[in-house]
């Protein structure tokens, strides 16, 4: 297993070399720690009373990551930056507050966008595009296969070279076949 230095370290070379970050944002809701003051990434293993949960700004978000931007930029400065909203539907905050969340990320996102950074509306195409339940998993807040793999095909073909789109589907194809099981299981006697 490795260590959380390990992984940093390894997440700074694959930076070095990619072309494209995707950054996705899924709620502006945030668990801030009452005795010290700072929001935390999980809160598991402390009491839920301990926590205050708030809604973080647009100023908030788009201040954070533009020096988080300019430190990517500056261990990479080809790096192109693509941000999303997640489509997947955070209902244990309640309908309304759900939507205001997104509405807080679609606006930091528009701020935050411009040289080198772009919006890809993966959250539209859920909400305006495919419009239809069945293109959630059965408890309506994620998206289902079918979701996943329409979306996928909208990122390739946005995204993808003709050269990366003929790896992909070697890759595909090569993964099917390590995965396939054969039926007939007679000549192992």
């Amino acid at each position: 297993m490795e260590t959380v230095g390990e992984q940093l370290s390894s997440t700074h070379d694959f930076l070095l070399k990619s072309d494209f970050l995707f950054l996705t944002f899924g709620t502006s809701y945030v668990y801030r720690y009452i005795k010290e003051g700072f929001v935390v990434a999980n809160c598991h293993k402390i009491p839920a009373y301990e926590f205050d949960k708030e809604r973080i700004t647009v100023e908030t978000i788009v201040s954070e990551y533009k020096n988080l931007i300019s430190e990517l930029k500056k261990t990479n400065a080809k790096l192109k930056i693509v941000f999303t909203v997640s489509p997947v539907r955070h209902l244990g905050d309640g309908f309304h507050e759900n939507q205001l969340s997104k509405s807080v990320l679609h606006l930091a996102i528009d701020e935050l966008c411009g040289e080198d950074c772009y919006y890809f509306p993966s959250y539209e195409v859920f909400q305006d595009d495919l419009r239809d339940y069945r293109f959630y998993a059965q408890d309506l807040c994620h998206p289902s296969e079918a979701g996943v793999r329409y979306l996928e095909e909208i990122i390739v073909s946005a995204f993808f070279t003709s050269e990366t789109e003929a790896r992909r589907k070697e890759i595909e194809k090569q993964n099917k076949a390590a995965a396939h099981i054969p039926n007939n299981t007679s000549y192992r006697k």
